[in-house]
């Protein structure tokens, strides 16, 4: 009868055991890695919805905004990004629609409906992570601003009050 281990069962025990570590902490790396990403992409909504909000207060207090297109570094986190912003107007007919089997010879008379405008405001932050660019984007609209000659009651883009 033996007493203790041999020197193969030593190896392989050694063996599993390095295995068993070093995948507990690659998870661990990886797990570390998610969060970081997680957190960045958080803060870089964060930034975008505070710049959201700015806009919105400025609808709110002038009546509309104005045409605007932004390109500015911002850190976010420890991580420099690049904020980017477009706008672009936006016309939105409305069509009456139309019945099935109904005739198109003669249509009815209907009151005709304005295009309704509004700017599309879609803002980007990107950053570099490892060797990965990321992006995250938020688009919302936003009524132009009133015009002073309009008649009182009356929103310029076809709305009434």
């Amino acid at each position: 009868m033996r007493k203790g281990f041999t020197l193969i069962e030593l190896m392989v025990a050694v063996s599993v055991l390095a295995i068993g570590i070093v995948s507990v902490a690659r998870a661990r790396l990886n797990i570390v890695t998610a969060l970081d990403t997680a957190t960045t992409q958080m803060r870089a909504l964060q930034i975008l919805d505070e710049q959201m909000g700015v806009l919105a207060e400025e609808e709110k207090a002038y009546g509309g905004i104005e045409p605007l297109d932004m390109y500015e570094e911002i850190m976010i986190g420890n991580r420099p990004g690049l904020l980017t912003s477009t706008s672009s107007l936006i016309e939105i007919s409305f069509e009456s629609p139309e019945e099935e089997g109904q005739s198109l010879q003669e249509p009815e008379p209907e009151e005709e409906l304005e295009p309704v405008f509004f700017y599309e405001v879609v803002m980007n932050l990107s950053w570099q992570e490892e060797a990965k660019k990321k992006e995250v984007s938020l688009a919302t609209y936003f009524a132009p601003p009133l015009e002073e000659e309009e008649e009182e009651g009356k929103m310029p883009w076809g709305l009434s009050q």
